[in-house]
């Protein structure tokens, strides 16, 4: 069975990611490399936060069209300490009376995954999905249409020093 994982490289002035699969034999294979600049941030400091949740999009864009497991199991490295990567999760009840999960119900979860106490000048810059579960089965990329009565949601919460909160 094969393992895809990620380790992204953030810094002041650019991103870079590389996607790698762990082969039957043991061995590494690398899939993808990107390269983005790292916009929005001065020296490890949050700055503008629209630039910087723009381009940390566009990195997560690019990492799902090498593979859905390339979001999952991601190993960040920020040369700051300003920047904090925690894991969360959340679960809300499906709100539809045939159990069926709408995008509302997707949002819900979503927002309570970031329902966390932030440190002080610091706020979220970007909410990372790993994957949802639905009634404890995990390992769902989208669960829009399926039936359920619990959503549950894993994600990363990126947070971010930012001295305009000060």
């Amino acid at each position: 069975m094969s393992h895809i994982f990620t380790s992204l490289d953030i810094g002041s002035s650019q991103i870079k990611a590389v996607v790698a699969e762990r082969r039957k034999d043991g061995m590494l294979s690398v899939l993808s490399v990107f390269k983005h600049p790292s916009l929005g941030f001065r020296k490890g400091v949050l700055v503008d936060i629209e630039e910087a949740t723009h381009f940390l999009r566009d990195v997560i864009l690019d990492l799902r069209s090498v593979s859905k497991q390339a979001i999952q199991n991601i190993w960040v490295n920020v040369n700051s300490e300003f920047v904090k990567a925690r894991p969360s999760r959340a679960v809300v009840a499906v709100s539809r009376a045939d159990r069926g999960i709408g995008e509302d119900d997707v949002e819900r979860v979503l927002q309570a995954s970031q329902a966390i106490k932030s440190l002080p000048n610091y706020q979220v810059l970007h909410n990372v999905t790993r994957e949802y579960f639905v009634d404890d089965v995990g390992d769902i990329q989208d669960p829009v249409g399926m039936t359920g009565n619990r959503l549950e949601v894993s994600t990363l919460i990126i947070e971010v020093f930012s001295p305009k909160l000060a």
